[in-house]
């Protein structure tokens, strides 16, 4: 299982949740002084990214400590730890965890979508669960923990990322109508994500409608030509912009002029404007 880990959006504060916010809701008691060692080695390995020594301890806390006051926090730190391995796979299993106790929770469900789309995970189950965690995101409201003034960035990077997930749930599902609707929402939450504008483009076209083809280019001129913030990596631009010439080509007819206007029209904006027909 690859993963995008390291380039994905989380933010201090969003961290913060998973690595502090579920114990210190609740002062509890240590069992002894060596427990609340553990627990303080265990967050320096997290916070230095030493993955292996991390899940080391996390094990060895759990052996030592199976009645800890601070046992339900755990599959937070396993998050984390796994997280700092680079180990998807182990981060939706705590993830998993962390959901069957608070279905809302917002770092869990974050990482069920962001790894869900980076490492393309399209099982059942895979799905079912993404799904859930799309749903919640598209739809969150402040949490309480954080601060007002985070609030806009992180409410852009969550509903933008929870409509993504939705569509891409419903794009592997063919439900190409409701992809179509969900990745929209995202791409108006977050104009610069180019990839949805290729996911766009994919989905229009499956539908098959003849009224529809004009979108699904510029969606795709979309993808291939903008460069700033949110592009994508210059190889998948390039294969994109192979599709999208060929495309116009057989739709339109060879035209240079035309199919740089319709170039310059999609780096403008993320959406064709009302009534687009090439």
């Amino acid at each position: 299982m690859r993963t995008l880990i390291g380039k994905a959006f989380i933010g201090a504060a969003i961290a913060a949740f998973t690595i502090t916010g579920a114990w210190a809701q609740a002062q509890k008691n240590w069992k002894d002084r060596a427990e609340y060692d553990l627990f303080v080695a265990l967050q320096q390995a997290i916070q230095s990214n030493d993955g292996a020594k991390a899940l080391s301890l996390l094990k060895e806390w759990t052996e030592k400590y199976p009645e800890s006051d601070y046992a339900d926090t755990r599959p937070a730190f396993e998050l984390n730890a796994y997280k700092a391995a680079n180990d998807p796979k182990g981060m939706i299993a705590a993830a998993d965890k962390i959901l069957a106790a608070n279905a809302n929770d917002l770092t869990a469900n974050y990482w069920v979508c962001t790894l869900t789309l980076a490492n393309n995970l399209t099982e059942d189950s895979d799905l079912s669960r993404a799904a859930k965690s799309g749903e919640v995101l598209a739809q969150l409201e402040k949490p309480a923990e954080l601060d007002a003034a985070q609030w806009p960035a992180v409410q852009k990077e969550m509903h933008s990322l929870g409509h993504k997930c939705v569509g891409f749930v419903a794009m592997q599902r063919k439900d190409n109508a409701k992809a179509e609707s969900s990745l929209i929402a995202s791409l108006k939450v977050k104009p610069e994500d180019a990839q949805i504008s290729s996911m766009l483009g994919n989905v229009i076209l499956a539908q098959r409608d003849p009224a529809k083809q004009s979108a699904a280019l510029f969606h795709f001129a979309r993808a291939a030509s903008y460069t700033g913030t949110g592009a994508l990596p210059d190889a998948a631009r390039q294969q994109i912009d192979s599709f999208f010439v060929n495309a116009y080509n057989r739709y339109h007819g060879e035209d240079a002029a035309g199919l740089e206007e319709l170039r310059n029209l999609a780096k403008s904006q993320p959406l064709p404007p009302d009534g687009f027909k090439i």
